[in-house]
C-alpha cells in the first residue's frame, strides 16, 4: 500500500519512483490492520476517534450556556400561547429572573438556536398594531427539548442536597 507522489515532495525510495515512506504510527497500524481496506489516513482518523479519551465526555445533546437555557425556557413557555417573539420572549426573562438584556441579545441567541437546531421559526400575519409588519415567532424543535432537559437534570442533580446551604429552605 504505497502512494505515488509528484516529484519535488521529498519522499523517494531505491527504485527512482517516488513514494511516500510511513510514518511509525502508520506501520504500527499495518502490522496490527494488514487486510484492512479502509485509506491509511481514513483509518488512522477511524482509529483516533475509537480511542479518544473524549468520547467520555460527549453528551447527548449539545451544552447549553446559561442565557441560551433562559431563551429557550422563554420560548418553551410562551410557545403554548403563540406568543413566542422576540420582545416578548425577552419580556418573559426579564419577568422571571430580573436580568435586563437587549433585544439583540435575544435576536442574536435566537438565530444561533436555530442553526444550531432547537428552534424553528415563522413568520406571523401582519398586525395593525405593528403598522402592518410581521411578527417572527419561534417553537422549540425535539433537539432543544433534549437539550433543554440535559440541562435541567445536569443542574438539578449538582444542586441536590445544597439547599439549604443555598439557604433555599
Amino acid at each position: 500500500m504505497t502512494q505515488t507522489f509528484r516529484a519535488g515532495t521529498g519522499f523517494a525510495n531505491g527504485s527512482g519512483a517516488l513514494t511516500r515512506s510511513r510514518s511509525l504510527p502508520e506501520r504500527a497500524i499495518l502490522k496490527h490492520y494488514p487486510r484492512a481496506n479502509l485509506g491509511l489516513p481514513a483509518l488512522i482518523q477511524a482509529l483516533a476517534v475509537v480511542i479518544s479519551p473524549t468520547m467520555w465526555f460527549r453528551s447527548k445533546a449539545p451544552v447549553l450556556g446559561d442565557f441560551e437555557q433562559l431563551v429557550l425556557l422563554g420560548v418553551l413557555r410562551l410557545e403554548l400561547q403563540d406568543s413566542a417573539y422576540g420582545a416578548a420572549i425577552r419580556q418573559e426573562i426579564h419577568g422571571r429572573s430580573g436580568r435586563d438584556v437587549s433585544i439583540n441579545a435575544v435576536y442574536t441567541t435566537l438565530d444561533r438556536l436555530e442553526n444550531k437546531g432547537f428552534l424553528k421559526s415563522w413568520v406571523g400575519d401582519p398586525t395593525p398594531q405593528r403598522g402592518g409588519r410581521r411578527r417572527k415567532f419561534y417553537a422549540l424543535r425535539p433537539a432543544g427539548v433534549a437539550a433543554l432537559r440535559q440541562a435541567y437534570r445536569a443542574f438539578t442533580a449538582m444542586a441536590d442536597g445544597l439547599q439549604s446551604r443555598l439557604e433555599l429552605k
